[in-house]
């Protein structure tokens, strides 16, 4: 009796590993493909991506995210591209140049790429692109961002990426990564 007892505990001992293991690489290849961030630099905000969401915290005294504001959820199956619903509602929107909050435009895009809110003019630039290397068996590209209102710095990232949205049906990764600091932008400005 003892014997099967054991051998039962030795079996699920075992079960209770795998599964361990297994979710454990399941967070690392989630991790390699799914995950960057942007400080904003005047609100003192960290804004961590995910393919599906966006957490917005406030940065605590160690650099790192410390008590969270809000959550941008994303709709990453939308034909036209990435938009933020929340309960089958859409809160933010790219049409055309216009920005959208529940309809209703609350900024616009220029041809040069600058997106205005009110009197507020953001530059968004991605530079130094370059295939990341933890990500190249994705084929995903990756950026450094900067987002300027005139000369101040306000956002900057030294990795932005499209988070394996462009895979999944997503045309244009660039596009992708801009609509993330649009919403997020269009978040800080409403």
């Amino acid at each position: 009796m003892i014997r099967r007892y054991l051998r039962y505990k030795e079996r699920v001992t075992r079960l209770v590993l795998a599964v361990l293991f297994g979710m454990m690489l399941a967070a690392r290849s989630a991790d390699a493909c799914g995950y960057f961030f942007m400080e904003d630099h005047e609100r003192h905000l960290l804004i961590e991506n995910l393919i599906n969401a966006a957490t917005i915290s406030t940065v605590g005294k160690d650099g790192k995210a410390d008590k969270t504001v809000t959550t941008l959820y994303y709709d990453t199956e939308y034909e036209s591209g990435l938009r933020v619903s929340l309960k089958n509602t859409v809160v933010f929107d790219v049409r055309g140049s216009d920005v959208l909050k529940y309809g209703k435009v609350v900024g616009t895009i220029a041809s040069n790429g600058d997106v205005s809110f009110g009197k507020h003019t953001y530059k968004i630039e991605l530079t130094d692109e370059r295939l990341d290397k933890r990500l190249s068996a994705h084929g995903v590209t990756t950026w450094t961002m900067t987002v300027k209102r005139g000369d101040t710095l306000v956002l900057d990232s030294a990795g932005v990426s499209a988070l394996c949205a462009a895979l999944g049906g997503h045309r244009d990764a660039r596009d992708e990564v801009r609509r993330r600091i649009i919403f997020y932008l269009a978040w800080r400005e409403t």
